[in-house]
């Protein structure tokens, strides 16, 4: 059996990053999704909020490792706001090292790189209007069956 990188990695951010669930809705109430907004939730937008999902990889089975690279949309009524987003979840997040993001069957699993590949952009949704900032990190995800 394999993590849920996706629910594994939005579990992570809501329980180890308060700043950025204090910006994107707080706690209970947190805005963040796989892999894009959802529809009754885009009816209020735009707002402080993160979209994310994944954007490519690789595995090595015989070692138990994935290195999947995410794509994260950090949204804002302003640009600024947006901004203010991006930055909160880079703090947190960027050049993390062994953190445990969850537990299959008793084995830990850790994510024990976390680094920026690309970004800061700043962006507006062409259709919607709404600003973003993108940006993209590697994450490698250690599964430890010991």
């Amino acid at each position: 059996m394999q993590i849920d990188p996706v629910a594994s990695l939005r579990t992570w951010i809501i329980a180890n990053c308060p700043a950025v669930v204090a910006l994107i809705g707080g706690a209970g109430n947190e805005r963040i999704f796989s892999p894009g907004v959802p529809r009754d939730e885009a009816r209020a937008w735009p707002r402080a909020a993160i979209t994310f999902y994944q954007y490519g990889g690789s595995a090595d089975i015989s070692l138990w490792i994935s290195e999947i690279i995410f794509s994260f949309h950090c949204y804002g009524s302003t640009d600024r706001e947006a901004n203010e987003v991006f930055r909160a979840l880079d703090n947190c997040l960027n050049r993390q090292t062994c953190l445990i993001v969850g537990t299959i069957a008793g084995a830990r699993t850790l994510a024990f790189t976390v680094f920026r590949a690309t970004g800061p952009e700043s962006m507006v949704e062409p259709l919607m209007e709404w600003p973003f900032v993108r940006c993209t990190y590697r994450i490698r995800f250690w599964e430890d069956l010991t």
